[in-house]
Order: C-alpha cells, then structure tokens, then sequence
C-alpha cells in the first residue's frame, strides 16, 4: 500500500490571489487618480477676477448687478467712465478685462495674457448681457441693438512676448461675428 505525503503549510498560495489583488490594488489607484484630475475641472469657477465696466453711470450699474446676479463674488468690478480708461486700467495690468456698454452693445475688451478662462467667460457674460438688450431687457442707445447681440472682442494688452499670432486680432466671440 502506499503512503500518501501530508499536505504541508508550506505550499504557495494560488497565483490567481496574487492577480486578483493587483487588479483591485490598481483599479482603486487608477479611480483615486482620474478623481484628483477630474474634480478640479467640475468644480472651478471665476473668484474675484478684476475686470471694469466702461460707461454711462445707470448702464454701468445695470451691468454690475447682472454680472453679481450671474456669478455672485466672480468679479471684482472697477467702474470707469469711457472705453479709454478701461484699456488704462488693462494696459496697466490692474484688471484683465474690461465690458464696454458705452455705445450700448456690451463690448468686451481685454488683455491677452488674462487666459483663456477669463476670456471665456467675458465673452460668454458680453453675449448674454447683448441677448438680453436684444430682447428688451435693456436700454436700446444703437440701432444697431437689434441685428447684432454684441460686438466683437478688442484685445487691448498684447501678451509678452509678442502673439506670435498677430493675424489672429481682433479676437471675436462664436455667436457675435
């Protein structure tokens, strides 16, 4: 008769456990990862970005209370009088943009270097102040009110070093051109 060995603890645990747990090891590191990218880019939004507002007195101030209805505590608004002290304020780096309303289409004017964030939503808050003039919300001063719902966007502080993109001014926003 023949006498079968006992069985040891000494044999190796199955290969397939060792798979398993590197398959779970780095499912759980890939969906820690692709969470600490992605949750930055769902949560961001505009705080305090400096920007001016050009203008007469009550349009100025219809505009400040739309933007701060739109993006509360987005903007940082500085409030000047023409469209030339709005580009001081942009060339001087002390705001990255500024909402043009003086001849009554809201115009966006802005630096280059401010980013492509900054210029986005200008331009996006621009269009909706216009759609918004367009339909009756606001105070008409232009004929041309009704067939554009804003004007093109003016960069007024190039970006240094130079753009290397000169053919690319003025910038203009999809829906306005």
């Amino acid at each position: 008769m023949a006498v079968q060995a006992p069985l040891t603890a000494d044999t190796p645990p199955s290969p397939w456990l060792t798979v398993a747990r590197a398959v779970v090891l780095l499912t759980a590191s890939i969906s820690v990862l692709l969470t600490a990218f992605a949750w930055p880019s769902v949560r961001s939004s505009v705080h305090d970005v400096p920007i001016a507002v050009a203008g007469p007195a009550a349009a100025v101030e219809q505009v400040s209370t739309a933007l701060d209805q739109r993006l509360p505590g987005g903007f940082e608004i500085t409030e000047v009088a023409d469209t030339a002290a709005a580009e001081r304020l942009i060339r001087d780096r002390e705001v990255y943009g500024a909402i043009d309303v003086s001849s009554g289409i809201p115009r966006v004017i802005m630096a280059s270097a401010a980013g492509t964030a900054v210029a986005q939503t200008l331009n996006s808050v621009a269009t909706a102040l216009g759609q918004a003039q367009a339909q009756g919300a606001g105070p008409r001063r232009s004929p041309s009110a009704t067939s554009s719902p804003c004007r093109p966007t003016t960069r007024a502080a190039p970006a240094w070093p130079p753009d290397p993109f000169p053919w690319s001014w003025p910038v203009c926003s999809p829906r306005c051109c």
